[in-house]
């Protein structure tokens, strides 16, 4: 069964592609640096694999400084003409890339290819992709995400914790900023002391466990 969320890493085309040795045609992949080992080990994995099945295309991975957000080097190198073919960012920055130039709209070689590709995706990473009703990126990976709540911080701010509940279905976005607003506390310099909401938590951070509702999005609330 399809997630209805999904947290995507897009991999666009740029406008050049590169004839190498012995005909061979070249194209460059950029990765940036902030994706972990396992992630730049699978990307290498699958250039590799495509490579294979298709011995006149390699695929040059690249591993380039910067986030999958950095949009600086990345404009750089695509308005000097020296930009990747392919590269790895991430979903929200997808229209905002796409207005600015820096993308091919991928839309042709979808239908040259013959395949309603919109089918294959859930509905949210696939709206992300596309701009103006054209598709210029491509969901690549996915993950789970987790809310968690401090029970007695919420009961001394006269929260009915069965709103948590389950059973009840998601709670509003609306509501949910309310309660996280509610739970915020500063000190008198105005510095929080607490915050009702914490967004992009990863396991291991010592104060996860500290926050009132310690969650990696407000979706995940929305979408339970």
């Amino acid at each position: 069964m399809k997630t209805k969320y999904k947290t995507l890493i897009a991999i666009f085309s740029c406008l050049w592609i590169s004839a190498g040795a012995y005909g061979q045609t070249q194209l460059k992949l950029w990765l940036p640096s902030s994706l972990d080992a396992h992630e730049k080990g699978a990307y290498q994995k699958a250039a590799e694999a495509f490579g294979q099945k298709n011995p006149s295309i390699k695929v040059n991975v690249e591993v380039v400084p910067g986030s999958e957000t950095d949009v600086a080097k990345l404009m750089t190198a695509v308005r000097s003409g020296a930009g990747p073919d392919l590269a790895v960012i991430d979903r929200f920055t997808i229209a905002q890339r796409a207005a600015a130039g820096l993308l091919t709209d991928l839309t042709p070689l979808i239908r040259k290819e013959g395949k309603d590709l919109s089918q294959e995706y859930s509905t949210g990473p696939w709206q992300e992709v596309s701009y103006q009703n054209k598709v210029y990126a491509l969901p690549t990976n996915t993950d789970a995400r987790v809310l968690f709540y401090n029970k007695q911080i919420l009961k001394e701010a006269g929260i009915d914790l069965t709103e948590f509940d389950p059973a009840r279905g998601p709670i509003a976005p609306d509501r949910f900023k309310e309660i996280a607003l509610k739970l915020n506390q500063t000190d008198s310099s105005g510095a929080y002391t607490r915050i009702g909401f914490v967004p992009w938590l990863e396991q291991g951070w010592g104060y996860i466990w500290d926050t009132p509702l310690a969650a990696t999005s407000l979706i995940s609330l929305a979408a339970r």
